[in-house]
This record gives C-alpha cells, structure tokens and sequence, in this order.
C-alpha cells in the first residue's frame, strides 16, 4: 500500500493547522496565503482541459498551476497545508528564499565571475 498510496500512511496534519491562515516565509517578511482552492479547469481552449489545477491567492498575487497527482493526494489526505504546497508549488514565483536554498554551485566556483543574461529569443 505504501507504494502506491504513499499519503493514506503519512500523519495527518493537526486540525489546528487549517483553522488559521497559513504563513510562509517571504522574500521581505512573512507572507500569508489568504485563500486556497482545488478546481477542476472546465475552459476547453486551454491546454490542461479536464486537469485539477491549484488556486492560491497570497496577498495581492493569485495564480494557478496544474497539480500533480502526489500533490493532489497529500491536499485530499489532510498530510500537508495550504502553505506547504504554495510553497512547493509557487516558491518560484514568490521569490521564497526555500526554493532557492536547493540550488548550491560546485565547489571551486566564483560567485562574482557569474553574470545572468536574459534570453533575447523569448
């Protein structure tokens, strides 16, 4: 069973964790995850027709993503919050400073002799 329903064996989450607005880490202070939905897209011109996509909104930003399976099971089986998958999910676009803790240079590697440049063809 822990191999194909890995969340029905993982510790629920106190009930005391969704009775509050979720707090996450920001870049300039805490950010607070206002409203968070699970919706079926029903628009037959997108391209994720029929997929269960994530609507969080925290602060003035709201946004969508379609969700992943595992993601969807961790949400239904009570085993993470809201806050815990904006951050996994949106950590990129808030500019969380979790999301950025997992990429580290090699060894040996200059930080001031890197420049980033944008991509001209997008």
């Amino acid at each position: 069973m822990e191999r194909y329903y890995p969340t029905k064996l993982m510790l629920k989450m106190p009930e005391e964790a969704y009775k509050y607005p979720n707090g996450i880490a920001g870049p300039s202070g805490p950010l607070t995850v206002d409203k968070f939905n699970v919706y079926k897209e029903k628009d037959e011109k997108r391209a994720n027709y029929g997929q269960y996509k994530f609507y969080p909104k925290v602060g003035d930003e709201q946004m969508s993503i379609a969700a992943s399976r595992k993601d969807l099971n961790a949400y239904f089986d009570c085993v993470m919050t809201s806050g815990q998958l904006v951050e996994k999910n949106f950590g990129e676009r808030l500019h969380l400073p979790s999301h950025y803790q997992q990429f580290e240079l090699p060894q040996g590697v200059d930080p001031k002799g890197i420049r980033i440049a944008k991509d001209l063809l997008q």
